[in-house]
């Protein structure tokens, strides 16, 4: 058996704004795409991509309390997308 490391990780400037941006979103459904270029210089189909992919590049790591509040939050405004997605 072997013991599994962590590393520890603080969420950047760009990654953390666009966690934040998410959740503040989240009420009102998905940003609009005329938002996402101008707000983070990403059109909106990548803007979803990058938000999957921030939030499975934290996983695993060791991050303070309010950087997991804030992947955690993110991480169940994912799952709850994605349940109204597939049923």
């Amino acid at each position: 058996m072997t013991a599994r490391t962590t590393a520890r990780r603080s969420v950047d400037r760009f990654d953390r704004e666009v966690l934040q941006y998410v959740l503040l979103r989240a009420p009102y459904g998905p940003p609009p795409s005329d938002n996402c270029l101008p707000q983070f210089g990403i059109p909106a189909y990548r803007f979803d991509e990058r938000f999957r992919e921030i939030i499975a590049g934290y996983l695993g790591h060791t991050l303070n309390a309010q950087e997991r509040r804030l992947i955690f939050g993110c991480g169940q405004h994912h799952r709850e997308v994605q349940l109204c997605a597939t049923s």
